[in-house]
């Protein structure tokens, strides 16, 4: 298996600054053996995700049994299977998405995430369970799975919700939820996050989110809401953006050329679909974590192509894998 490409990945990345962050998790003082390398194990992770190992344990018995593997991980001493299931749990969802925000911080500084046209939508992912028999709305061995509407059908599983860069087609702000939950729901909370980033002057969503609440939010941070009305509100009103049953555009020009980037949040649905369909997870902590990994993994891939001045590799997912 090839790792050259990932070796410049890590050469690029400056995983030192992320070392507070990870380090928090471990007590420094006091009796105790001092921790394992916590950027080792993070290293660990991104290579679990970005190679698309189908198990955890698959990729321990590759640094057992491959230098380069190891070498790749820096580790000096190989970790065993608990200590690495330990980290995870230590870190927890709340660290990663720190981690996440200073590489989002990082690609706004070098000028390449810039936040002007965020775009909101989320993401149905199938849980590894049936329904249970009892109660078929909830899962069957995954009692944190529920069911949900999905693009082709009904899922029993799990949403990620996502707010983007709708130039960039870059991650900002992200949360995981049951499949169930309603996406006005988590909206404002995903827009206060990416404005803490971001100057924000449009906001571009689909009408699932057409309400007085989310509007109103929007223009309270000095964005515009770019949103169609379903075809009960604001009838009788024309110049109004709406999406009629056959996905057709109606509303002005300028706000049908704003509307066309809500294609961008289907584009990083589609990357993180494309590492997060070889990961089988259980439990709404779990799926989170999964989705953390592979959010923090597009980020790098973008830091590292814009280090290394290729800017145009930041949205290839296969470049540096």
């Amino acid at each position: 298996m090839d790792f050259e490409s990932l070796e410049v990945l890590f050469r690029s990345l400056n995983l030192d600054r992320v070392r507070d962050v990870l380090m928090s998790a471990y007590h420094r003082l006091g009796a105790g053996r001092p921790p394992f390398n916590p950027l080792g194990l993070l290293r660990f992770k991104i290579v679990l995700v970005l190679k698309g190992y189908r198990s955890q344990r698959g990729l321990e018995r590759e640094v057992r049994v491959d230098s380069r593997v190891n070498g790749l991980c820096g580790f000096n001493v190989i970790p065993s299977h608990s200590t690495v299931v330990r980290f995870e749990r230590r870190i927890g969802v709340d660290r990663l998405k720190r981690l996440i925000s200073r590489v989002i911080e990082d690609l706004v500084s070098y000028g390449f995430i810039k936040g002007l046209k965020v775009v909101l939508d989320s993401k149905p992912f199938e849980a590894r369970c049936r329904r249970d028999p009892k109660n078929p709305s909830r899962g069957w061995l995954d009692a944190e799975a529920r069911l949900g509407r999905g693009v082709r059908g009904f899922v029993m599983g799990y949403k990620v919700h996502l707010a983007c860069d709708g130039e960039s087609d870059m991650p900002l702000a992200f949360t995981v939820a049951p499949a169930n939950e309603n996406d006005k729901r988590h909206a404002i909370r995903l827009l206060s996050e990416a404005t803490e980033r971001v100057n924000v002057e449009s906001v571009i969503c689909d009408k699932q989110y057409s309400s007085r609440r989310i509007r109103k939010f929007i223009k309270g941070l000095g964005a515009e809401p770019v949103i169609p009305y379903p075809s009960n509100q604001k009838r009788g009103v024309k110049g109004v953006l709406r999406v009629d049953k056959k996905f057709r555009v109606h509303g002005s020009q300028r706000l049908k050329r704003l509307y066309k980037l809500r294609n961008s949040v289907e584009r990083v649905n589609s990357r993180l679909d494309a590492f997060l369909g070889k990961i089988t997870f259980k439990g709404l902590k779990a799926a989170a974590t999964q989705v953390s990994y592979a959010v923090l993994s597009l980020l790098f891939i973008a830091e590292t192509a814009v280090k290394t001045g290729k800017p145009e590799k930041a949205r290839c997912i296969t470049y540096y894998v």
